[in-house]
């Protein structure tokens, strides 16, 4: 009867070895990668800029990053995701990084001439289709369904940037940089909604006699 137990238990055992290795291995081992291995960029700290009297106009202050990995869901998810990242930023007057080179209301290009003819070459957009025209064209590319305008130029502004630069479930694309206390309260508390969303401790470039511009949603560049 013992050895008819030992043997049942020994049975089991191997079958979840071969699940674990064989039928979910790729799986599993990805999932660790995703876990233990993430390429990090440790930006050194610039030294303090003084003036003739000693005092600090340029220093360093720490701040946090918000950053986006590549994860495993599909397109809606996404960009539900980055949607609802982006209107919590606004919310609380947090900039995000935006290269979208196109306005809406009206519908314009940010770019001219000869730049932009570049630009169209280089995502396959014909040399005379208008704004509005390539504007749907991105948002049909990006599968972004059932959104206001508003809302889908706010994901293209992302999905945008994660065409052009990249990104891979080791290596971030930054969405914002500096984000207030509450911005990060409200993505902690929302965190198992937001895959991929990370907050990371940065040092800032504090530049403390800069002047005063106007505030903007978005941050271009």
């Amino acid at each position: 009867m013992l050895n008819l137990l030992i043997y049942a238990i020994g049975i089991i055992l191997i079958l979840r070895l071969f699940n674990f290795q064989i039928v979910h291995g790729e799986e599993y081992r990805q999932m660790s990668n995703n876990r233990l291995t993430r390429e990090i960029t440790v930006t050194p700290t610039r030294g303090n800029i003084l003036d003739r009297t000693g005092n600090i106009i340029v220093g360093n202050t720490m701040g946090f990053e918000l950053q986006l990995y590549k994860s495993k869901i599909d397109n809606e998810v996404l960009n539900k995701t980055i949607l609802n990242v982006i209107e919590i930023l606004e919310k609380n007057q947090d900039t995000y990084i935006d290269t979208f080179p196109m306005e809406i209301n009206p519908f314009e290009y940010t770019y001219e001439g000869e730049t932009l003819k570049s630009w169209k070459k280089s995502n396959n957009i014909d040399e005379d289709v208008n704004a509005e025209e390539c504007f749907n064209i991105f948002a049909q590319k990006y599968e972004i369904n059932n959104y206001t305008t508003e809302q889908a130029r706010k994901i293209i502004a992302i999905r945008y940037r994660i065409q052009t630069e990249g990104y891979s479930s080791t290596k971030p694309l930054v969405i914002s940089k500096n984000i207030s206390r509450q911005s990060i309260i409200e993505l902690n508390e929302q965190n198992s909604n937001f895959a991929g969303i990370d907050i990371v401790r940065q040092s800032i470039r504090d530049y403390k006699y800069r002047k005063i511009g106007i505030s903007h949603n978005r941050l271009y560049g």
